[in-house]
């Protein structure tokens, strides 16, 4: 039981970095969301994990990233639209 706990604390790490990275495009909520799943599954497992708590983090501040990125790539694609216009 315990490597299934480390898997799912190495995988929330794992899915947590690449939500941040791939965040900064605007499309890691889906990673973001997996992190946040497996890390919460392995903190169940394991309350002091520090790999789990970090792919927990690591999820949240990814869908931010990603929200926020998100946001910004269609506020530019509306104000070059604009820009079009006049």
């Amino acid at each position: 039981m315990d490597g299934q706990r480390n898997v799912k604390a190495l995988l929330s790490q794992i899915f947590g970095i690449v939500s941040v990275v791939v965040g900064l495009c605007g499309g890691g909520l889906p990673f973001g969301v997996a992190a946040i799943i497996l890390g919460s599954l392995a903190k169940k497992d394991d309350p002091e994990n520090s790999q789990a708590k970090l792919g927990f983090t690591l999820g949240i501040v990814g869908i931010a990233v990603s929200v926020i990125a998100t946001i910004v790539i269609i506020a530019l694609r509306v104000a070059a639209t604009v820009a079009a216009y006049r």
